[in-house]
């Protein structure tokens, strides 16, 4: 058991990285990773899979791949376009913002949104969900979903480029 840095760097303090360290052995081409996560239990025979160095096109059949620029050395982060709030069909709040950062972390479910939508999110997920559902952790608020309450939820979209 242990964690494994996929960080975009190439050296952290004078240690390689395991991509950058892969590469320069030869092992991978590139300095880029995948991760396939399965649908709901039963929709493929096939587990997930973690791929250093590319990707396999058996799990992006009919998909486009889109590369979007990273604006942070640090972390894999992208510019964070617009993000809306959707509930019955009906635009419930909306923000532009060109200059948030959003997260792409395999190794996190938290998802880090503007406050404003956050703030909106809340009020609605507070109106279906019975308090005993909600739970704080520092200064973060989750909730334990079942099917019933992840289907009366709004919905969250982020967009992280535009064409």
């Amino acid at each position: 058991e242990g964690l494994v840095g996929l960080g975009p760097r190439e050296e952290i303090n004078g240690h390689k990285m395991l991509l950058a360290s892969l590469k320069e052995q030869g092992v991978i081409n590139q300095m880029m990773f995948s991760i396939y996560l399965p649908g709901a239990t039963g929709s493929k025979s096939h587990a997930g899979e973690l791929i250093l160095g590319g990707y396999d096109t058996e799990f992006a059949k009919n998909k486009q791949f889109i590369y979007q620029d990273l604006v942070s050395d640090k972390y894999w982060a992208v510019n964070f376009t617009q993000g809306r709030l959707v509930k019955n069909g009906k635009l419930e709040l909306k923000t532009d913002q060109v200059d948030y950062l959003a997260m792409v972390d395999s190794g996190t479910s938290c998802i880090h949104i503007p406050y404003d939508i956050y703030e909106t999110f809340m009020e609605q997920i507070s109106e279906i969900a019975q308090e005993d559902y909600l739970k704080v952790w520092s200064s973060m608020k989750y909730m334990q979903c079942s099917t019933t309450l992840l289907q009366k939820l709004p919905t969250l979209e982020k967009r992280l480029f535009s064409f």
